[in-house]
């Protein structure tokens, strides 16, 4: 177990040791060690100069061979506390004139311009230079240089008795190679090494594993060192040497119980020996972690944030294009949050990011990848995709599980959901074309309408190009009258027509007329949709008030209504005061409704019983389609039910689309509905539908649409 490294390096290296009160007992040295392949070098180096300088060039007090050294590297200056009278030591990078050296100064794993020296610094220069600042009192350092110098001497160890200035005898020791010396180890190194003082652990062991040296912080921090030898963490994996060794100094990060440390390894492979500087790290590991959480975490919703997301995709992609995997890009985007802003209140809408954060995290598999993107959007990384087929699967739950009612404060919140999908290899293989080509197929998603997924497609590109473009001729041809009203009769069994279908058409200025199945989609996607819902209204008032005597005046007419009317409070009010100023007209008008989810919808219903109150009929079109089921039937009055022309296309070959046709007759009947058959385009299909007991039918086996004039001429012959 970790003790208290952090007190016993405070207690050690209180920086006012560096200032004892007692001058006369205090020596300050730099033992360095050079390994180069010129020459392996150890020096104890006594600093008691006013200015020392450190570099190649032979102008310098202390010189070194290493190329990794500028000529004029640093130098110390020395500088004394007024207070306590005590020596301490400035060491500045580069030379005297300002200019910095080539390849900087580390203290302590820092890169610095300056730093004061504190007792068991440990400096670095290059990779093959390292240097540390020791301070000795009482003496203590001198007197074991002394008992050693004596040893090795007696060992024939071969010395060289330098000057640290080159002109008084204070010994400096270069160990040079040589065949026949011998000498001991452990005690040579306890000299040149920061020994029981350095404030970081520093280990020494031999070729064969064995610990040659501990000082007493790796002892206090590391207990079971020398019980369990090699298999501690802090020396596994390092005997025996690399084969291939480049470099004599490596780093690495060893955990050590709970506790996270940055070890240094020095090969010392002429002397059969490896050097071990120990750095605790764990509070910086933590540091880098907290800013990790805050820069590639969203904290609303604690999901992986886009920064992260991209990181992961990248990586992913790398690895995926060696072994040919499959992946996929989702990206989901929740509206109501969007269009709901103005009523939700800032903690609801984090309460219900939130909700949708969990939800989406239980559907998804540990190995995937669930992101917040931005706003209401979030972002899937799919991995190790085996059938394409299972991402279509794996859309239509998250439209499940999110479509759910979200309740808060009591109130139910209804969500609609788009999906845009694209996929590895076959759509890209560049994470920025990914992202965008699922962007692309969710802006796809939209003009099917709500809770609607899609995949990528080739065809995406050129369709966003005539999306534009429709977009701004559209907005033109609603200004500019280019819009017109066509009509499709309905028909009863005895073939007379009792009602009629308004459509839209559009006299294109190049593309002569086009039907309303070509732009109403990009109508709705543009909240163009309600405008020309109200036009269209507005048209067939004025059209049955100038053609008063006739049977068209009479004639009900049905008018398609998109959903986004019942969420526009303005034009909804609108639609219903333009009804008002006409009531005997209003009578005639019938309201097609597609989607079912309407009438679950507390203000929806309001706005239905309020035209219900004016005379206004109201049917279900295409019914059997938009996750409609016969239990919603029951949920409002409607006057006709739709059935779509899916089922009725199919009705003499295909005995599922008739049972499906007799079943919605049927249960319509049950609730006092009347149906319409549409899309009737041969006899036989009329007469399957008339024997199923359907009491109206639409389409081309009567009438195709016809404009104003040409109906009310059929009208009224």
């Amino acid at each position: 177990m970790k003790e208290n490294f952090s007190s016993y390096s405070h207690i050690l290296l209180n920086h006012e040791d560096n200032n004892f009160s007692s001058e006369n007992l205090i020596n300050h040295f730099l033992i360095l060690e050079e390994n180069t392949s010129i020459q392996r070098l150890i020096k104890t180096i006594l600093l008691d100069k006013k200015e020392t300088s450190i570099g190649r060039s032979e102008d310098n007090d202390i010189i070194l061979s290493s190329l990794q050294v500028s000529r004029s590297h640093c130098y110390l200056i020395q500088e004394r506390n007024e207070d306590t009278k005590g020596i301490y030591y400035i060491i500045i990078d580069g030379d005297k004139q300002g200019n910095i050296s080539n390849n900087g100064l580390i203290i302590n794993q820092k890169k610095v311009s300056e730093s004061y020296l504190k007792h068991g610094d440990i400096i670095e220069i290059g990779s093959e230079v390292i240097m540390t600042y020791f301070i000795d009192y009482e003496g203590k350092f001198q007197e074991q240089k002394i008992k050693i110098i004596e040893e090795t001497k007696f060992k024939k160890l071969m010395v060289d008795t330098l000057s640290h200035d080159n002109k008084d005898n204070d010994e400096i020791f270069a160990i040079k190679s040589h065949s026949n010396y011998d000498y001991r180890v452990d005690e040579l190194l306890k000299f040149a090494s920061i020994v029981n003082l350095s404030p970081h652990p520093i280990i020494e062991i031999d070729i064969m594993g064995n610990i040659l040296f501990a000082n007493a912080c790796a002892k206090i921090n590391f207990p079971n060192l020398l019980k369990d030898k090699l298999n501690h963490p802090l020396l596994q994996s390092i005997i025996p040497y690399p084969e291939t060794i480049k470099t004599n100094l490596f780093k690495r990060e060893v955990k050590v119980n709970d506790f996270y440390f940055e070890e240094y390894i020095h090969y010392l492979k002429d002397l059969n020996l490896v050097r071990l500087y120990i750095f605790d790290v764990t509070a910086r590991n933590k540091q880098k972690e907290n800013l990790k959480q805050i820069l590639d975490y969203d904290l609303k919703t604690k999901l992986p944030n886009y920064r992260f997301f991209i990181k992961t995709l990248q990586k992913t992609l790398a690895s995926y294009k060696r072994t040919e995997q499959k992946l996929a890009v989702m990206l989901v985007e929740i509206d109501q949050i969007y269009l709901a802003k103005d009523t939700l209140t800032e903690n609801t809408e984090n309460h219900l990011l939130k909700y949708c954060s969990e939800k989406l995290t239980k559907i998804f598999r540990l190995e995937d990848t669930v992101a917040y993107w931005r706003e209401n959007q979030f972002i899937i990384l799919l991995s190790e995709i085996n059938d394409i087929s299972q991402i279509g699967t794996i859309a239509k739950r998250v439209i499940k599980y999110l479509n759910e009612p979200f309740i808060s404060n009591n109130k139910k919140l209804k969500l609609n959901i788009n999906i845009g999908i694209s996929i590895y290899p076959h759509d890209d293989e560049n994470d920025t074309n990914l992202i965008r080509k699922a962007d692309q197929a969710l802006a796809m998603s939209k003009k099917y309408g709500e809770n609607q997924y899609s995949f990528y497609s080739p065809k995406i590109n050129y369709e966003n190009q005539e999306f534009i473009k429709i977009k701004n001729e559209l907005n033109h041809a609603l200004t500019n009258e280019q819009l017109t009203i066509y009509y499709q009769p309905i028909i009863n069994r005895n073939n007379s027509i009792v009602a009629l279908e308004s459509l839209i058409y559009w006299h294109h200025q190049y593309k002569g007329l086009i039907s309303s199945e070509y732009f109403m989609d990009i109508a709705e996607n543009i909240d163009l949709i309600n405008e020309i819902t109200l036009w269209v209204l507005e048209r067939i008032i004025y059209e049955k008030l100038i053609n008063i005597h006739t049977k068209f005046y009479e004639m009900p007419i049905a008018i398609n209504v998109s959903h986004k009317l019942f969420k526009d409070k303005k034009a909804l009010n609108k639609f219903i005061k333009v009804l008002e100023q006409s009531p005997e007209i209003a009578k005639n008008i019938i309201i097609e409704i597609q989607e079912i989810s309407l009438v679950e919808d507390e203000e929806s219903r309001k706005f239905l019983k309020k035209l219900l109150s004016l005379g206004i009929k109201i049917t279900l079109d295409d019914f059997g389609v938009h996750n409609s089921s016969f239990n919603n039937l029951k949920k409002f009055p409607f006057h006709y039910v739709k059935i779509a022309q899916d089922f009725v296309k199919n009705i003499k070959d295909n005995s599922q689309d008739k049972a499906i046709v007799s079943a919605i007759i049927t249960m319509a009947k049950g609730f006092n509905m009347e149906v319409i058959a549409e899309g009737i385009e041969n006899n036989l299909q009329w007469i399957i539908t008339q024997e199923l007991d359907c009491e109206y039918g639409q389409g081309y086996l009567f009438c195709k649409p016809l404009p104003f004039d040409e109906i009310n001429q059929l009208l009224n012959t």
